[in-house]
């Protein structure tokens, strides 16, 4: 069976995914525009029970295609930055973000009707700012970088600057974000692989540790790297004609203590 386009391209789906959300907010307001109708109604008004539903629809309304485009662009590329790099926890982040920022601020925010996608956007920015620093891997750290610099401005919005402007929502969609980071840190941290092997393998640690760096290993290089070498191990064997294979094993170590490093 050939393979299509997007099984041989995985960011394409990515693409596909990230676009989902941001269309259907330019779609709801050019028919609420289209067909005159305002879907203000759908926004959260705190602590009042006609608004409560505002705490999943809110993200859905938008005042002008001004505040359409100024959420739905940085929507499309943070949502695209977290499928490429986090996608298993993608669709959580999106969902927990709105929630825990729209509870938030219905409890807490002024007597008014909040509404645009601001608050994921800010949700979506906090979630990758922080799991870049917490996860340390040169991949992750770049994609921060990048995100604080295209979106870094974002942070003054969670200051009472505009009265039009729901800063609380900015401010309760960036607390989420942080949030979420701290409580899935443990499924993308990266951790210690060491080998602990006889010293005739020596040369195998030496080699591995100049390929792959002293501490911090990639997972998928790291596993290829030990397939390889299985095989080429497997070979030796049995051209030697030998039963005393060559064995190692690995555990994962979070400290980076060296002390059981042959030496």
């Amino acid at each position: 069976m050939k393979e299509t386009d997007v099984q041989k391209n995985p960011w394409i789906r990515d693409l596909i995914w990230a676009s989902v959300f941001p269309l259907l907010t330019i779609a709801i307001y050019g028919y609420g525009q289209w067909q005159d109708i305002s879907f203000s109604y759908l926004g959260l008004r705190p602590r009042h029970l006609d608004g409560i539903m505002g705490i999943v629809t809110s993200p859905l309304a938008h005042g002008s295609w001004d505040h359409v485009w100024s959420n739905a662009i940085p929507l499309w590329v943070l949502s695209f930055y977290i499928l490429q790099n986090y996608r298993s926890v993608f669709f959580q982040v999106l969902f927990y973000g709105i929630i825990i920022s729209g509870l938030c601020t219905w409890m807490s925010a002024r007597d008014a009707r909040h509404i645009g996608a601001s608050g994921e956007v800010y949700a979506m920015f906090g979630f990758l700012f922080l799991s870049g620093i917490l996860n340390r891997s040169k991949r992750t750290m770049g994609t921060t970088l990048l995100v604080v610099f295209m979106y870094g401005g974002l942070i003054w919005g969670i200051f009472p600057e505009k009265q039009e402007i729901s800063y609380e929502g900015h401010f309760w969609g960036l607390t989420a974000g942080l949030v979420l980071a701290w409580y899935y840190r443990d499924r993308f941290k990266v951790k210690r692989y060491k080998i602990i092997e006889s010293l005739k393998n020596r040369a195998f640690l030496d080699k591995a540790e100049q390929r792959f760096g002293k501490y911090y290993w990639d997972k998928e290089k790291h596993d290829a790297w030990m397939k390889e070498q299985e095989e080429m191990q497997r070979d030796q064997a049995n051209n030697m004609n030998s039963s005393q294979g060559f064995s190692y094993y690995y555990t994962i170590k979070k400290d980076p203590d060296d002390s059981s490093r042959p030496s």
